[in-house]
């Protein structure tokens, strides 16, 4: 993965971790030129602005390769959990912001595909104190 083509994919554990199934799977490529306030595009940049850990393990940078807007290609579990083998594709855009300093993010994800339309906002929330992100979803709920 690279910061101008990241692979994301998302996996459910309906025992308690013991096992996990892939529900979500999405390939992003950049549309244009990164907000001015992104992570630098040239490969220099990257390297010497590429997102790590601060002095005390806090790691509120990591999706800061994420922001700007996106050209996006999902595939997601019809039925997940189910035993279902069935995969619809989607595709649009997404774009991401950040908020208060990198603690925060909002991604703002518009698709469609043959089960409709897709409209979703995620919210990525950093806790210094447990050094871990939350990442909170809303549909519309109009694509199934």
């Amino acid at each position: 993965m690279t910061s101008g083509t990241p692979h994301f994919e998302q996996s459910y554990s309906a025992d308690g971790g013991k096992s996990w199934e892939v529900n979500w799977i999405t390939d992003q490529t950049r549309t244009g030129d990164a907000p001015a306030w992104d992570v630098p595009r040239t490969a220099e940049a990257e390297a010497v602005n590429a997102p790590t850990p601060n002095a005390t393990g806090e790691a509120q940078h990591d999706f800061d390769f994420d922001y700007g807007t996106w050209k996006i290609h999902m595939r997601r579990l019809r039925n997940p959990l189910t035993g279902s083998t069935e995969w619809t594709e989607m595709d649009g855009t997404t774009v991401t912001r950040k908020i208060w300093n990198a603690a925060r993010t909002w991604r703002w994800v518009e698709a469609d595909g043959a089960t409709g339309h897709l409209e979703l906002l995620s919210l990525r929330v950093y806790d210094p104190q447990a050094r871990q992100w939350r990442i909170h979803f809303a549909t519309s709920d109009e694509a199934c």
